[in-house]
């Protein structure tokens, strides 16, 4: 995905805040299918970077759910738990709007009740 908003945008992806704009230019000019689940996940996943480097805490981790393993966030020592990949993937799939700076937000916020 990276690559992608470079060759696409012109411009280079530094893990911070001001990517969730570059990434919500990506979601907002449509140019990924609706059922490209592989593309979409990546844009989770490029989302969660953003979060791991935004937030003193936030990290990664692997979550194994039967024979599957996959990424996963998780921050400090609290029960906050999240799939980035999913969280995006979930809002496409069910026709729901994708707003990172809200979701970003959002859970900024539900951490911050945590602590």
């Amino acid at each position: 995905m990276v690559i992608f908003l470079k060759k696409k945008y012109k411009k280079d992806f530094t893990g911070q805040f001001t990517d969730i704009k570059l990434l919500q230019q990506c979601i907002d000019d449509g140019l990924f299918a609706d059922g490209q689940r592989e593309t979409w996940e990546a844009i989770g996943l490029t989302f969660g970077v953003i979060l791991v480097n935004e937030m003193d805490g936030m990290e990664w981790m692997t979550c194994v759910r039967g024979n599957k393993e996959y990424p996963s966030l998780h921050f400090g020592n609290t029960d906050f738990y999240m799939d980035p990949m999913i969280l995006i993937w979930d809002k496409k799939r069910n026709g729901q709007p994708c707003r990172l700076e809200d979701e970003f937000n959002r859970i900024k916020a539900e951490i911050e009740a945590k602590l």
